[in-house]
């Protein structure tokens, strides 16, 4: 399927990515997985893609098949 892929650390935004991630997400992560701690975020691969509105058209015909 044909997508734009930019990643983070492409565009400069991998450490305000991973800031995000540490603020917001991280305490989410926290109560929704309870007993699951961990201090440190890792990334492996951040991506921002984008997709088309025909695609998504695409894609939800496909789910709905």
């Amino acid at each position: 399927m044909p997508t734009r892929d930019i990643h983070m650390n492409q565009v400069g935004l991998e450490p305000q990515w991973i800031k995000l991630l540490q603020d917001y997400v991280h305490p989410v992560q926290l109560k929704v997985f309870q007993g699951y701690h961990s201090t440190v975020c890792i990334v492996i691969i951040d991506i921002e893609v984008e997709i088309s509105m025909s695609m998504i058209v695409l894609l939800i015909h496909c789910i709905a098949w």
